[in-house]
């Protein structure tokens, strides 16, 4: 994944997480309690890390170093796979468990969906307005 600063995180299958800027390793993370599943920026260039345990790991990206900010705990959450950012600031995630969305003053949503609770992968952005023409 890369943000608009030119930096590049990548997360290993063995849970560590590396970031790059300008083509150089800045930084390796390797936690000792859980594994790194997934990393995303947001639109201001903030590096969010899902973990194996249902935690997220907010992090700062500036001048090619990485700050911890805070996490948010997620009991609602079991292993999270994926992030997305909507243009609010409202963060949804693809978990072991389901989906469902982080709001912006960080409440934690679990999104009811009835007898399907498995895990769930990715989450992929659909633009409905995409193809429409003026005929």
């Amino acid at each position: 994944k890369i943000n608009d600063n030119d930096n590049v995180v990548v997360v290993t299958d063995d849970g560590e997480m590396w970031l790059f800027s300008g083509g150089e390793e800045v930084y390796r993370y390797v936690p000792e309690d859980h594994r790194i599943t997934t990393a995303e920026f947001n639109s201001d260039g903030v590096l969010f890390a899902g973990t194996d345990i249902g935690r997220i790991d907010k992090y700062e990206t500036e001048n090619g170093s990485l700050s911890f900010i805070g996490s948010a705990v997620t009991s609602e959450f079991t292993e999270i796979n994926d992030l997305y950012f909507d243009i609010s600031g409202v963060i949804y995630v693809a978990a072991g468990n389901g989906v469902g969305y982080i709001s912006r003053d960080w409440t934690v949503n679990l999104i009811e969906s009835g007898s399907f609770n498995n895990s769930v992968e990715n989450i992929f952005k659909y633009r409905s307005n995409c193809c429409k023409r003026n005929i």
